[in-house]
């Protein structure tokens, strides 16, 4: 792998691993406490995930890989709304409204 992938791909297998913690961890606790912090976990691997994606792009990266991480987001969302709650649920799928928009632009400017 290239240097200036290291980034994007650590980003991207760090959300990865938060979510299947997340996913397991709902689970075996189901209060409502860990709902609230599911939502703010929630936001996070989205981030991450969107994160991982735009800096890809920015390194030149493949359009490809935000399509990629568009289907991970919804799959999260789909997951979500099934185990977490439909807020958690509407967060993965706004967010994967970024990395469309990131696979249909041009190409980004670097610096």
């Amino acid at each position: 792998m290239e240097k200036k992938y290291v980034i994007p791909a650590t980003t991207m297998i760090t959300a990865i691993v938060l979510f299947i913690a997340l996913f397991v961890s709902n689970l075996v606790m189901h209060s409502q406490q860990f709902i609230t912090i599911s939502r703010i976990a929630s936001f996070l691997i989205a981030g991450l995930t969107v994160y991982s994606g735009y800096v890809c792009r920015k390194v030149g990266g493949p359009k490809a890989g935000n399509m990629a991480r568009f289907i991970f987001l919804i799959v999260y969302g789909a997951l979500a709304f099934w185990q977490i709650g439909t807020l958690s649920s509407v967060i993965f799928l706004v967010m994967a409204l970024i990395p469309l928009l990131l696979f249909f632009a041009g190409e980004l400017k670097t610096e």
